[in-house]
């Protein structure tokens, strides 16, 4: 069997072979992986080098199953949505009809079930502070999209289900080869909605600007350096572009805004509102305007379309003068984070080195050279 980063590339799960999709990396050398079969289904796996770590949590976690397969140390699957510290996934993913589409191994876990709605379950009192993210998302809607309904909430396991979302991703429509008129609809739309969100109340919410961005970037690209993945790096320019810059006006944030987070539905949906923050407008802007970019070089998007969709996409925030000055920043930041991100996806891996190789490129064009008379 085939391994990257020391995991197979293919685990089975009763009559079906997954594939390995994405890859976490975690302290102390501990890879939390994810494989996919193509009907999307997920299976959570870990990989731990060190044999008593792995026997501990083989020992405290219930239904975790150890494949062996040498060389190297056994690949430890979460069957059935087995997991230590997501208490209600097992139960979740036991109920007739139901099909895990989501785990991300001790983080969070997501459950199709049987009558389309989704069920989550998060780490022992995340569940609350996510249900009042979504319903301040949803105060700011201002008619303009819907969040998810929630239909269930059990406070001992920290699950919640929800009403499903009707409708494509804005991925999922452009990949469709819709008229350039019915793409632009949907991405103005798009806009529009971000820029209700940005309008919302963020009274008590955490501050993520210049400096939180960049830690997470830097999280991200030394992991991809530590495991090998990409060349070891500096500071790149966009960082100090970023800091030193004058900031733009605040909003409230969705802070993980990419096409696939919007569904084109009866109504304009926001998924996947864990993550809301205050920060500067300019963030969610430049995820966006940085996801096209590599949706491009993913070969899911062409450039036509991708230039439709951004100027839609702006055009519908309608973002002041200062905001639009920042939007180059946070994009360029952007794409250093989804430069390591996606290095940690086989499928990606390649991707994610050829975007190194330019971004950093650009870097050594911009140094300034020594006069070949000093």
């Amino acid at each position: 069997m085939r391994r990257w980063l020391g995991a197979p590339l293919q685990v089975d799960d009763g009559d079906a072979r997954m594939d390995l999709r994405r890859v976490w990396p975690r302290e102390q050398g501990v890879l939390h992986l994810e494989y996919a079969h193509v009907d999307n289904r997920r299976l959570g796996a870990q990989l731990l080098t060190d044999e008593h770590a792995r026997r501990r949590l083989l020992h405290r976690t219930p239904g975790l199953d150890a494949v062996e397969d040498d060389p190297g140390p056994p690949l430890l699957v979460h069957r059935g949505g087995a997991d230590r510290r997501l208490a209600g996934l097992a139960g979740l993913a036991a109920q007739p009809g139901a099909r895990v589409v989501s785990h991300v191994p001790e983080r969070r876990g997501v459950v199709r079930l049987h009558d389309g709605s989704y069920a989550r379950a998060l780490r022992q009192g995340r569940s609350g502070p996510a249900m009042a993210s979504v319903e301040r998302a949803g105060a700011a809607s201002d008619g303009t999209f819907v969040v998810p309904r929630l239909l269930g909430h059990d406070v001992e396991t920290s699950t919640t289900v929800w009403a499903p979302l009707e409708g494509l991703t804005l991925l999922a429509l452009a990949t469709a080869g819709p008229s350039a008129s019915v793409l632009g609809e949907a991405w103005r739309s798009a806009g529009r909605a971000v820029s209700a969100l940005h309008d919302g109340d963020r009274t008590g919410l955490p501050h993520h600007g210049p400096v939180e961005e960049l830690a997470v970037t830097r999280r991200w690209l030394s992991a991809a350096s530590e495991w090998g993945l990409l060349p070891p790096r500096g500071d790149h320019p966009a960082y100090a572009e970023l800091v030193d810059g004058e900031p733009g006006p605040l909003g409230l944030l969705h802070r993980d805004l990419h096409d696939k987070q919007v569904l084109v539905g009866p109504q304009l949906g926001l998924l996947d509102l864990d993550t809301v923050a205050a920060g500067e407008r300019a963030l969610d802007l430049g995820n966006v305007l940085a996801h096209l970019d590599l949706r491009c070089d993913q070969g899911l998007l062409d450039q036509r379309s991708a230039r439709v969709a951004a100027e839609a996409f702006l055009a519908g925030a309608g973002p002041d003068r200062a905001t639009r000055r920042r939007v180059a920043a946070y994009r360029a930041v952007t794409r250093l984070r989804l430069t390591g991100l996606y290095a940690f996806r086989p499928r990606w891996h390649r991707l994610a080195r050829a975007w190194d190789h330019d971004l950093w490129a650009v870097r050594e064009a911009a140094r300034p050279r020594r006069s070949a008379l000093s």
